[in-house]
């Protein structure tokens, strides 16, 4: 029986399944873990978006562990990924040489602000 995510979950996938070469974990890798560990992210119920944002937007209001970006300009794209806080230099350098953006936590609104990506 799969248990439900938690923000804890969604860190961890990010710290396991990041690398030097790649220190950016896509939602594609992040789902994949979450299957392979036996976690719900919502996929059962035909939620796993909703699920995987309301995990997402817990972690950003709250401890900030996690960096969020995104591949294209569009302004909201499922082509997303994150990297740990504390690699975010190395992300950021990785992220420009290959066209990901990063997308700010608009505090205020407790949401992403996906038209400010840069």
């Amino acid at each position: 029986m799969m248990r439900p995510i938690t923000v804890e979950d969604h860190v961890r996938a990010v710290r396991e399944c990041r690398s030097q070469q790649f220190p950016l974990v896509t939602s594609d890798t992040c789902k994949a873990w979450f299957r392979h560990e036996g976690i719900d992210f919502g996929e059962l119920s035909g939620r796993a978006g909703k699920h995987f944002e309301r995990v997402d937007n817990l972690e950003a209001s709250g401890q900030r562990r996690l960096v969020k970006f995104k591949r294209s300009n569009t302004d909201q794209n499922a082509d997303v990924a994150w990297c740990l806080a504390e690699e975010v230099d190395a992300a950021r350098i990785f992220a420009r040489r290959h066209g990901w953006l990063e997308i700010p936590w608009d505090g205020r609104r407790r949401r992403w602000d996906w038209r400010r990506a840069a």
